[in-house]
């Protein structure tokens, strides 16, 4: 699992108030599943953002994913130093549900129990 590393630099676009990554790889197969909750005063969308995602590992790690009443889009997961990851997200499609259409967070590895 992976969750925000600290509070993020003031920038434009809406601050998560939480965000959490869980991966799973097994066999060169990586499912994941992303969760957040953003500060949105002045819009009237929802402001939790949750998909899943899962496909091959390679080089680039990009993949496809669905979740929030039928959204579909893309992530993009890339390992940095200190047990770091940053995941970039996009909406390709939108769902029932008018939500946040694209995202950056760098989260930390938390340890396992």
């Amino acid at each position: 699992m992976y969750v925000r590393a600290s509070e993020p630099a003031i920038r434009s676009g809406y601050v998560a108030e939480y965000v959490e990554l869980h991966l799973k790889e097994s066999s060169g197969k990586i499912a994941g599943v992303y969760q957040g909750r953003y500060r949105i005063p002045d819009k009237a969308l929802s402001s939790t953002v949750e998909f899943r995602f899962e496909g091959i590992r390679r080089a680039g790690d990009h993949f496809s994913w669905s979740g929030n009443g039928g959204a579909e889009g893309e992530v993009s997961l890339k390992l940095l130093p200190s047990e770091k990851i940053q995941v970039d997200w996009y909406t390709r499609s939108a769902g029932r549900t008018a939500t946040l259409t694209s995202g950056s967070e760098v989260l930390w590895k938390t340890p396992q129990p």
